[in-house]
């Protein structure tokens, strides 16, 4: 099951930035970090492509263990998955089963990346990390240790449920586990709100939660050695709540056909320490959350950031840079790599299309589809985003507005069917200027939601 850094795996967010493999091979190494942040469920396993010896040739071997925890498990599967990534349902290049003493041997591997990941031999959820391997040509590789672990029951809150306050977290216990470590993140920041070692099955979370907001939790089942033997993970979302604004900012929106109405509330000022990740280092701003939005399953929730540019200049260097890109693209339009793009994200623009310069009521900004990650994964309806960038004429305000969008061309999630097309995995930057040049001559209705009405809603738009 393979996740990425604090990001929600079942019905789940996933905000994902492209990491480097030798990251990947730290954190497979040390399995007391959370390994919930680098899985996912299981999907449906596309077809496995075993490839011959004679189609190989005598490729190097790989020697290792099969461990939940620190116990050798015996007639686990153990499956070179194809590429760096090693998704779960990559395709299967070897795949050989560990004897008595959870030893297992892979012969004639290919040359290259790939992922080495176990499968329990009653066909259990594996919750643990892949270990990624890079195989050179005449060099075997042995100690190889690829780690189990079980998945926890969950008790409560249900996966995805909406409650009033701050939850207590329960789950089923799991024999053999000395400690539980509970993580509780922001899956819209990615701030970590909570992450301590717990010997109960539950966690009543005292870190103040935000009305409308998603949150990720995990609880790791830690042996006496700190080793990783299960884990629980889930979201729960905060009920919505009617907050005021200060008075001073005065907000004018036609949300049309969009949306039902819309909620408005001050978010507090977040001041720079050491314990503070940079992008959620900002000035108090404006939040306005669209309600009876037509997309409910997205990443995102549909919502407008209303920035004081002064103050969020001062406080952070990253955003205030963001504030001159988009001056110099409004005063001089053009072509470039990565669009400006707030609220600032823990992870990297993948591409853009469709990008339109348009005026609102007091201002002028540029509108374009994007989607974030953190990891190799399809350009999907879960994740694909309209976003608007704008200044307020007198230049006192940014708009930030990130709406959710789907097109029917795009798969609904994430997850690896085997229909994907092969760069993918292959040639990654050339399957999105693929995936860019087919969305850009799409008409704006073939997008739910219409484009042009996205646009006359973020046209109408009145800041003072």
């Amino acid at each position: 099951m393979n996740k990425v850094f604090y990001l929600v795996s079942r019905t789940r967010l996933e905000i994902r930035l492209l990491v480097s493999l030798s990251v990947l091979l730290l954190l497979s190494a040390c399995q007391a970090l959370p390994a919930g942040v680098f899985s996912q469920p299981a999907p449906t396993p596309s077809p496995e492509i075993f490839i011959s010896l004679e189609q190989a040739g005598a490729g190097p071997s790989i020697r290792g263990q099969v461990l939940w925890g620190s116990q050798p498990v015996s007639g686990a599967v153990v499956e070179l998955r194809d590429g760096p990534w090693a998704l779960e349902s990559a395709p299967v290049l070897r795949q050989t089963t560990a004897d008595a003493s959870g030893v297992f041997t892979i012969t004639a591997a290919p040359i290259g990346e790939y992922g080495l990941a176990a499968r329990w031999p009653d066909g259990g959820a594996n919750m643990a990390a892949v270990t990624p391997v890079q195989i050179a040509a005449g060099a075997d590789l042995t100690d190889i240790t690829v780690w189990l672990a079980k998945e926890i029951g969950l008790i409560e809150p249900a996966s995805g449920a909406v409650v009033e306050d701050a939850p207590t977290l329960r789950w089923q216990p799991l024999e053999g586990v000395g400690l539980y470590r509970v993580m509780v993140i922001d899956v819209g920041t990615t701030e970590l709100l909570a992450d301590e070692q717990i010997e109960e099955t539950e966690f009543a979370v005292t870190s103040a939660l935000m009305p409308g907001r998603t949150y990720q939790w995990l609880a790791q089942g830690l042996d006496e050695g700190g080793m990783l033997l299960g884990e629980v993970d889930s979201t729960f979302t905060v009920a919505g709540k009617d907050s005021a604004t200060d008075g001073s900012l005065h907000i004018s929106l036609d949300t049309g056909s969009i949306a039902s109405d819309f909620e408005t509330e001050m978010i507090a000022a977040v001041s720079a320490n050491g314990d503070v990740p940079y992008w959620v280092v900002l000035p108090a701003y404006t939040l306005v959350t669209l309600q009876g939005y037509p997309i409910a399953d997205h990443l995102m929730q549909p919502q407008i950031f209303i920035y004081p540019v002064e103050e969020l200049t001062e406080i952070n260097e990253g955003a205030g840079q963001i504030v001159a890109s988009l001056k110099t693209l409004l005063q001089s339009p053009q072509e470039i790599q990565t669009l400006p793009f707030l609220p600032l994200y823990n992870a990297g623009q993948m591409m853009h299309t469709h990008l339109q310069y348009l005026d609102f009521q007091n201002g002028q900004g540029l509108r374009y589809l994007t989607q974030f990650s953190q990891a190799v994964v399809p350009i999907n309806n879960y994740e694909l985003i309209y976003t608007y960038q704008g200044l307020t004429s007198d230049g006192k305000y940014y708009v930030a507005a990130v709406l959710p969008v789907n097109h029917p061309s795009l798969p609904a999630d994430v997850q690896i069917t085997g229909n994907e097309p092969p760069e993918l995995t292959s040639d990654f930057d050339a399957y999105l200027a693929n995936v860019v040049a087919a969305l850009n001559p799409e008409a704006a209705s073939s997008f739910t939601p219409d484009l042009t009405q996205l646009d006359a809603m973020m046209s109408s738009l009145e800041v003072h």
